[in-house]
């Protein structure tokens, strides 16, 4: 009788892990880090912006189990390139660095042309209409966040032309304050956030002036990409989905 007993202990065990272990494999991580207007996270953890926003509906119509994490960019792309589980983030450039190591779905978003946000009273800047006239400028100071991409052709540009940089940790709120405080001459945005920190900061709209740059072409697709643990299965549910909110 007690060996009887000690097998049923043991199936109900076994039955239990196979019950539990199949719900917690298939949560998928989503790491976010708030940068309006892309990506706000609201009291009690909802996602907004013009890109988490419809790719949280896009999770939800593949009917995938996630669950939102707030991870800093940097940290982003060591997390999926570790592949520890399965995890993965939205509205990041490809490049072939990257698609070594990531799944990435069809792009979700696609950006506006950059434009170059200074002062107005910066006409050393405002005279110029292209990014190779702006980047040729030597006595001009651009600001770049350590670490951030602008997609491959801006990339490339700024590593041909080699033009005075200003490196930092600030987000585009700091680097909007810095460029009012006359630290640097330009920054290069989207005319989305452009428009975002205008509105948020208060500013003044005689003071900042938003150069179109009109040698770019049109804006860098966002895809959402996910670590090597993400099956193909789920990734074609994502793009399914995708394609069906283009339309």
């Amino acid at each position: 009788m007690l060996h009887r007993y000690a097998i049923r202990i043991l199936l109900a065990i076994i039955l239990s892990f196979e019950f539990v272990l199949p719900a917690s494999a298939d949560t998928i991580d989503v790491l976010i880090s708030p940068r309006a207007p892309y990506y706000i996270i609201k009291a009690g953890g909802a996602v907004d912006g013009i890109i988490a926003a419809p790719a949280a509906k896009v999770f939800k119509a593949a009917g995938l189990n996630i669950k939102w994490v707030e991870t800093s960019f940097n940290r982003q792309l060591k997390i999926i390139k570790d592949n520890q589980n399965s995890v993965c983030a939205v509205g990041w450039f490809k490049n072939p660095e990257r698609e070594t190591f990531a799944k990435f779905s069809e792009y979700i978003y696609q950006n506006k042309p950059l434009i170059a946000l200074s002062r107005a009273d910066n006409l050393a800047v405002s005279k110029n209409q292209t990014l190779h006239a702006l980047l040729n400028e030597r006595s001009l100071k651009l600001v770049r966040k350590l670490g951030f991409s602008f997609g491959s052709t801006v990339d490339g540009l700024l590593e041909e032309l080699k033009p005075t940089t200003i490196s930092t940790t600030q987000d585009n709120i700091g680097m909007t304050r810095m460029l009012i405080g006359r630290r640097f001459d330009y920054m290069l945005i989207s005319p989305e956030e452009g428009e975002y920190l205008i509105n948020k900061l208060g500013i003044i709209r005689d003071d900042v002036i938003m150069i179109d740059l009109q040698d770019l072409p049109p804006g860098n697709k966002r895809y959402i990409l996910c670590s090597q643990s993400v099956s193909d299965d789920n990734i074609e549910k994502l793009n399914r989905e995708i394609r069906a909110a283009r339309q």
